[in-house]
């Protein structure tokens, strides 16, 4: 049984006869093959679904997280802007901008330093 062979034939309307003959391991190979090319189409059609979902849902928690982090820089360029405007007042006009009689007591040497916040912050 050893030399049996399947044998393959092609026909075409036009042309001749084509005939091919494969034997028995040569048979379960490409069997194996075309088994193994078609499963991992199957598994990559999924695992592209999979990761698109989930690349989808990452899009979304990103567009948030910008969302909230442009929320963020613009009110840190305001607290800045307001930080640079009070380190750099004359006490009359600061009296003037909040209409408060003690704002003239405040200096901004009496003020934490950078340092003395980001330890206090954290």
């Amino acid at each position: 049984m050893t030399g049996k062979s399947f044998t393959f034939l092609f026909i075409r309307n036009d042309a001749h006869v084509r005939r091919f003959g494969l034997s028995r391991p040569g048979f379960v190979l490409l069997v194996a093959a075309a088994f193994l090319v078609i499963s991992s189409a199957i598994l990559g059609s999924y695992a592209g679904y999979l990761f698109w979902d989930r690349y989808r849902d990452l899009r979304v928690a990103h567009m948030d997280v910008r969302q909230k982090l442009d929320l963020q820089e613009e009110r840190l360029q305001r607290l800045q802007n307001l930080e640079a405007f009070m380190r750099s007042f004359d006490p009359e006009r600061l009296e003037s901008i909040l209409d408060t009689p003690g704002a003239q007591g405040i200096t901004p040497d009496a003020w934490p330093q950078e340092e003395e916040l980001s330890i206090a912050s954290e």
